[in-house]
């Protein structure tokens, strides 16, 4: 059975919680954090990032007018990107420049 056993220091109010664990464990639960982490950091290879075409598409996406959303295009709040001769725009980086 594990004890746990806390120590408080009162001088810079710090917490240190003492448990006997098997270096075996402890690898173990650093071994499984850090995958853990990588995989939430990671992005997803198989989604593609979503585009949104055209002005219309974005006054659709953000739910404005047209004439609105070409004024958020132009304040350059996000990128603007061009295939051919259609203008897109990508998803995350709409929502992160509105949040600006």
């Amino acid at each position: 059975m594990t004890q746990l056993v806390e120590i408080k220091n009162d001088e810079n109010m710090e917490q240190i919680l003492l448990s006997p664990i098997t270096l075996n464990e402890l690898s173990k639960v650093i071994e499984d954090s850090v995958r853990g982490a990588m995989i939430r950091l990671t992005p997803d290879p198989e989604k593609p990032e979503r585009r949104i075409y055209g002005i219309q598409g974005l006054a659709e996406f953000i739910n404005c007018s047209e004439p609105t959303a070409v004024k958020i295009a132009r304040s350059k709040k996000f990128p603007r990107y061009q295939d051919g001769r259609k203008i897109f725009f990508l998803e995350s980086e709409v929502l992160k420049g509105l949040r600006r």
